[in-house]
C-alpha cells in the first residue's frame, strides 16, 4: 500500500495557509476580495492610493488585512518554496536528470525574493499610514515582486516538459504550466494591469494541477 510523503502533508498545509490569508482579510475588511496581487505589482505612489485611498480617506481596514496577509504570508511562502523543492528533487531522480535541479534554485530565489517583497509591502502600508514617504520602497518593491514572479513562471514552464511525457491529461497540465512564462512575454510589450492579474491567476492554476499531479502520481508516494 502506497504511504503519503512530506510532499503531500506540504499541499494540505498550503491550502490551510491559503485559506487563513483569506480569512485573515475577511476578519478586518469584512469581505474576501483582497487587493494583495495588484498591491504587488504597484508602480508609483498613485497606484498605492488608488488602492487604498477613497476621498482623500485611507481605508484602514483593508490596509490592516493586507498586513494580516502579508505576515501570514511568510509561512506560506516557506511552505511552496519547500514543496517546489522537494518536486523537483523527487523528479530528478524519477527521469535521472540533474536539469530539473535547478527547480531548487528557482524555489530559493522564489522565497528570498518574497520575504523581501512582504517586507517592502510592510513598510509601504506602515509608510502610508504614518504619512511618510514611501517611494523608494516601491522601486525596491517591483525588482523583488518580478524576481519572484518570474522564478515561480520558470519552474512551472520547466514542469512542463515533465507534463508533456504523459497521457493526455499530462500534455494539457503541460500546456496549462506553460501559460505563465507566456504572460511574462506578453508583458515585456504591453504592460498591462489585466495581463498581471491573468499571469498571476496562472501561476495559481500552475500550483493547482502541481497539487492534483503530486496526489495522483506515484512518484510521490511512498510503496
Amino acid at each position: 500500500m502506497k504511504k503519503l510523503t512530506f510532499v503531500h502533508y506540504i499541499v494540505i498545509v498550503l491550502v490551510l495557509l491559503s485559506l487563513s490569508m483569506s480569512y485573515a482579510y475577511f476578519t478586518v475588511a469584512g469581505n474576501f476580495n483582497s487587493p494583495i496581487i495588484e498591491f504587488e505589482f504597484v508602480k508609483s505612489v498613485s497606484d498605492v492610493e488608488s488602492i487604498f485611498i477613497k476621498d482623500n480617506i485611507i481605508n484602514k481596514n483593508m490596509v490592516e488585512g493586507v498586513d494580516k496577509q502579508n505576515y501570514i504570508d511568510f509561512a506560506y511562502m516557506l511552505a511552496y518554496s519547500v514543496f517546489l523543492a522537494l518536486v523537483f528533487i523527487s523528479i530528478s531522480k524519477q527521469k535521472n536528470k540533474k536539469l530539473f535541479l535547478i527547480g531548487i534554485l528557482l524555489a530559493l530565489i522564489a522565497f528570498v525574493s518574497d520575504f523581501f517583497e512582504n517586507v517592502q509591502l510592510l513598510n509601504i502600508s506602515d509608510n502610508l499610514l504614518s504619512g511618510n514617504n514611501y517611494l523608494q520602497d516601491i522601486k525596491y518593491l517591483m525588482i523583488f515582486t518580478y524576481i519572484k514572479w518570474l522564478s515561480l513562471a520558470i519552474a512551472l514552464f520547466m514542469l512542463s516538459f515533465y507534463y508533456f511525457r504523459y497521457n493526455i491529461l499530462g500534455k494539457i497540465f503541460s500546456v496549462l504550466s506553460s501559460i505563465p512564462l507566456i504572460f511574462v512575454l506578453f508583458y515585456l510589450f504591453m504592460f498591462s494591469k489585466q495581463i498581471e492579474i491573468l499571469f498571476s491567476f496562472s501561476v495559481m492554476i500552475g500550483f493547482v494541477i502541481l497539487f492534483i499531479w503530486v496526489y495522483s502520481s506515484s512518484v510521490f508516494y511512498k510503496s
